[in-house]
């Protein structure tokens, strides 16, 4: 009966440690209730213009494009013509927000 004893405990203490791990890595999860769920566009229409890798105009008008976002990656496959979603890091009406991630729908206006 002791051999079985001692044969389970390194069972124990993996188990323990990758519990313990499994723990840390939930921890550094952001907590937001967005958390793992689908972005939804807060602006959508047809793009006007792109200026450069900084703005998109989209029925008239423009938004920034964050630095460093996924976005500012995403601007590079975007053209006039095109209907787009933008997820933003603030409130669609403020100056100061700007656009994290572009959502292609792959529609093009006629034209």
């Amino acid at each position: 009966m002791m051999r079985l004893e001692k044969s389970c405990r390194p069972a124990a203490r993996r188990a323990s440690w990758l519990l313990g791990l499994g723990v840390l890595a939930l921890a550094g999860l952001p907590l937001s209730a967005s958390a793992g769920m689908p972005l939804q566009p807060q602006v959508s229409g047809q793009v006007t213009s792109v200026e450069g890798s900084t703005a998109v105009r989209i029925n008239g008008t423009t938004y920034l494009i964050a630095p460093n976002s996924p976005a500012a990656q995403d601007i590079r496959s975007v053209s006039a013509g095109q209907t787009i979603g933008l997820v933003l890091n603030g409130p669609a009406g403020s100056s100061t927000s700007e656009v994290v991630h572009i959502m292609h729908t792959g529609v093009r206006g006629g034209g």
